[in-house]
């Protein structure tokens, strides 16, 4: 339901991730020469963004079947590993201005925080499960 502290983590994330989207909009990637592959990373990473903002919604509309709820935000973490991965690679490789870095370390923050509010969301979901199944046991 909308009333567990999961689901409030999973709003808590959404809502962080559309921060993360407006941050990495007003990133300035130095022009390298290779206009293809800065296209393809800043495409692919707000791809990526939006999917994990899907991804999220469907887990928070899924709230009866908790089994689902947990692999869908295990995916949504291995996602959001992906793009803390890539924003390290231009971190290192890609950077135009201290601005920049700024915004990257911030974004790449953020993106962590999502990861710790999809593992809390995770273990509360396990421990709404345990207490079902002890009341089935009782019955």
């Amino acid at each position: 339901m909308l009333y567990r502290i999961q689901t409030l983590y999973l709003f808590i994330s959404t809502f962080i991730h559309f921060i993360s989207i407006s941050i990495f909009y007003n990133i300035d990637i130095v022009d390298i020469g290779i206009v293809k592959k800065e296209f393809i990373l800043e495409k692919s990473i707000i791809i990526l963004l939006f999917t994990c903002v899907v991804i999220t919604i469907l887990s928070i509309c899924l709230f009866r079947k908790k089994k689902w709820q947990i692999i869908i935000n295990k995916i949504n973490i291995f996602i959001n590993i992906v793009i803390i991965f890539t924003n390290i690679f231009i971190y290192l490789y890609l950077i135009n201005s201290f601005s920049s870095e700024i915004k990257i370390i911030f974004f790449l923050l953020l993106c962590f925080l999502n990861v710790i509010l999809y593992i809390t969301a995770n273990k509360y979901i396990v421990k709404d499960i345990k207490i079902i199944d002890s009341i089935n046991r009782i019955r």
